[in-house]
């Protein structure tokens, strides 16, 4: 009869070397051969605890050396005088003078299709650059999509603090 680990973590075609232990397929059917239905489930939880993807903060920047997909309509302007780079290592800007070496593709992923409907795109392709508030260890990441002209502002109200809701609305909640 087959051990439980070997059904739900079948070896990987091609090669029997199980990266996290170093172990062989022949020494993992004949250890779970020895072992006893309880540790083998306790084993499994570990092994699929060690194994979990991790997650990646949304608002993380990714700098990874690409190519730009479609047209670029909207490129980054890297015009640099000594005004501009004082400011720029005073804000903690990066990269400078090459952001569009490091393009980004974020696929759209939403139950709700409007962003389909109203662009007839599936996914956004951008380019990044991240900064930092003098004194405030945060560092915020700008986006916009260079084919279509959509920003995402969110991080220039966030370094200034201001919350989501409008002064309007906070007005009408005092009431």
């Amino acid at each position: 009869m087959a051990a439980i680990h070997s059904l739900l973590n079948p070896a990987q075609e091609g090669g029997g070397y199980d990266s996290n232990n170093g172990s062989s397929k022949e020494d993992h059917s004949a250890a779970d051969s020895q072992t006893s239905p309880g540790s083998e489930l306790t084993e499994h939880a570990l092994d699929k605890g060690l194994r979990k993807k991790q997650k990646v903060c949304k608002d993380a920047a990714v700098f990874k050396p690409s190519t730009v997909r479609g047209e670029c309509r909207y490129p980054p302007d890297e015009f640099q005088d000594e005004l501009l780079e004082a400011k720029h290592q005073m804000y903690e800007v990066y990269p400078i003078g090459d952001i569009a070496t490091y393009p980004r593709h974020i696929p759209y992923n939403s139950e709700k299709k409007l962003f389909w409907e109203k662009t007839g795109r599936e996914s956004f392709e951008v380019f990044q650059y991240q900064y930092k508030i003098p004194g405030d260890p945060t560092t915020y990441t700008m986006l916009w999509d260079y084919n279509i002209g959509l920003v995402r502002t969110t991080p220039l109200f966030k370094c200034g603090n201001y919350s989501k809701v409008g002064p309007a609305t906070k007005t009408m909640s005092r009431r």
